[in-house]
């Protein structure tokens, strides 16, 4: 299994037990609920990967929905046919190849907007839409106006049929209460609560905020109460290595760097964020909003065709709206890669629905021509783009795979010295914890030093299985613990944080291990 990136890993190993040595429910961005269940599928089947298998479980739910919805509106007319299905292989086959729970998520709610659309089995539409929730709850968030808008179309086409798609609505809404609900008792202890301080802090200020470097503003830093020390930490993301940091401690540093921000007029930042947006639409490499572009093109051309007003309307607001969101995303500042993919893959399910059902609707003379037609042009550009993209994804695996590889060595020492504890360099394993966290159904002997579960109690649980009471105290006080760095990193930074100079350093493959005794 490759991971897109490693918060899939430590989530894994959480719930798999690999991280303190017993299945755990409490993955945090995964709702409780379904981290409950994963986690007792790893303690009944240990050697099975139940994250994994879930995570792909979500495209292949999109794909039968989209398949059955195809059918159930096409049947045997096989251009057309051909057509969705190509389009199909393009929206989800690339994700398939390297997954991540986020872009899983918008798979997850693509199937439950065909299912929709299909007027498929309400109780399934309202279970998926659930599990959207469970799995990542920003995404389900995202997925509700896009689902909205198949909602919207459905009365439009039956306004006699509101009272059905209002039962789904309060059916959605009431099991997605019910996972909230449990959620939240779940995590209701002080303990709990400070950890979900502590993590929206650290993500406030690593994925939005960010920070200068402290020799740029030391008496900033000094007059938050922020050391130099204390900065070194902060600014490696080597968190695990302290047990006494807080959410204020970051709230400190995002203090501190508030005079950094440039402060302007709303008027002039929406202006600002306006011209950002139409430039990066029109820019020629991004194919996925030149795509985008076309389909809603022809959608309102079909639309206009054959004068379904509020329809073309509700096409328009779609587009407006997937607009207000890429919007708020770019003065969010926040675009990672898999934020983008989920947006898209919600948006074109949106999309090919619309467009299914209006290919559908035309099924005589002139109008059932141009749409076999545009199938078939349809067919040959998304078959010929779900193959550009999926030799990229396995390109991607592949290049994943050698450093899967240079990590071998490394991993076989971890196995020969099982006694060994040893913390990894986060930003030495960026390229490589995809898939080298995956050992098998025991608890491992190494773990990031950073990253979500840092400050968790999942975390201090961990330290205190080795008799340390964090990663600092660890390295300095306990002979079998040890750090783990890329060959080429520097470390003086971690000598200053530890206050003592590595005593043994030891090269294996691509890494250093560090050792203070």
């Amino acid at each position: 299994m490759y991971f897109l990136i490693n918060d899939d890993s430590v989530i894994e190993g959480v719930l798999s037990g690999r991280f303190t040595g017993t299945p755990d429910g409490h993955a945090v961005y995964l709702r409780y609920p379904l981290s409950w269940l994963l986690s007792k599928l790893y303690s009944l089947l240990p050697g099975i990967p139940w994250y994994g298998l879930f995570l792909l479980s979500c495209y292949v739910f999109a794909f039968l929905a989209f398949g059955c919805a195809c059918y159930k509106k096409l049947g045997k007319r096989y251009i057309c046919y051909t057509g969705f299905a190509a389009a199909a292989l393009f929206l989800l086959l690339p994700n398939f190849i390297t997954v991540h729970y986020t872009v899983a998520t918008a798979a997850l709610a693509a199937g439950a907007i065909m299912l929709t659309l299909a007027e498929g089995p309400m109780w399934l539409t309202a279970l998926a839409m659930g599990l959207c929730y469970c799995l990542r709850k920003e995404v389900f968030l995202l997925a509700i106006p896009f689902w909205g808008a198949v909602l919207l179309w459905k009365v439009l086409q039956k306004p006699c049929n509101y009272k059905k798609w209002g039962y789904l609505v309060l059916a959605t809404l009431g099991l997605t209460g019910m996972f909230m609900g449990i959620n939240s008792l779940v995590y209701r202890s002080d303990t709990w609560q400070d950890f979900l301080q502590y993590n929206d802090a650290r993500t406030q200020l690593y994925d939005y905020e960010w920070f200068v470097p402290y020799e740029d503003q030391p008496e900033a830093y000094e007059a938050q109460g922020i050391s130099e020390r204390d900065f070194t930490l902060i600014a490696s993301y080597e968190l695990m290595l302290e047990e006494d940091l807080t959410a204020e401690d970051f709230e400190k540093v995002m203090a501190a760097n508030a005079g950094n921000v440039w402060v302007d007029t709303p008027m002039h930042t929406l202006k600002r964020m306006l011209v950002k947006y139409r430039d990066w639409v029109l820019h020629p490499t991004e194919a996925y909003t030149w795509i985008a572009i076309a389909i809603y093109a022809v959608l309102l051309g079909l639309l206009l065709w054959r004068r379904a007003w509020l329809q073309a309307l509700l096409v328009l607001c779609l587009g407006m709206g997937r607009s207000v969101i890429w919007i708020y995303l770019f003065m969010k500042g926040r675009f990672p890669e898999h934020v983008m993919l989920s947006l898209f893959v919600l948006e074109f399910a949106v999309l090919f629905g619309f467009l299914l059902e209006e290919v559908a609707a035309n099924t005589q003379g002139k109008r059932k021509t141009v749409v076999t037609i545009l199938c078939a042009v349809l067919a040959l550009g998304f078959g010929a783009g779900a193959l550009y993209d999926s030799v990229e994804a396995v390109q991607r695996q592949v290049a994943q795979g050698r450093k899967r590889a240079e990590f071998e060595p490394l991993r076989e020492y971890f196995e020969e010295h099982p006694e060994e504890v040893y913390l990894l360099d986060i930003v030495s394993m960026w390229d490589y914890s995809q898939g080298v966290l995956e050992t098998g159904p025991r608890l491992q002997n190494y773990f990031l030093a950073g990253g979500w579960a840092s400050g968790s109690p999942m975390a201090n649980q961990r330290f205190a299985q080795i008799g340390a009471a964090d990663g600092a105290d660890a390295l300095l006080r306990l002979s079998q613990v040890h750090y783990v760095i890329e060959k080429d990193r520097a470390y003086d930074w971690l000598e200053l944080y530890l206050g003592e100079p590595v005593k043994r350093v030891e090269q294996i493959g691509e890494f250093k291990i560090l050792s203070w005794h």
